[in-house]
């Protein structure tokens, strides 16, 4: 999963960007972890009124928060293991 949260914080919001981005993965895999990723509230999906209809997603918040804490343990680690 964290490869595709790093795609999306890389730049990729549409699903052809990601399987682009992460060449090899099954695109079965890649819709199932997105809705995981959206039931724990750290991607949101947006549907775009375009022609035609575009998909994009994004980090949220709740992510960013969650991401912080991520970096405050692996700096902890490198200081005091």
């Amino acid at each position: 999963m964290l490869f595709i949260i790093r795609a999306i914080a890389d730049g990729a919001s549409c699903y052809s960007e990601m399987e682009k981005e992460l060449q090899n993965i099954n695109p079965s895999i890649l819709s199932s972890r997105l809705k995981e990723l959206q039931d724990f509230g750290f991607v949101e999906k947006k549907i775009v009124s375009e022609s035609p209809v575009k998909i994009e997603y994004k980090l949220t918040k709740k992510w960013k928060s969650f991401s912080q804490q991520i970096e405050n343990i692996v700096n902890w680690s490198v200081e005091w293991m």
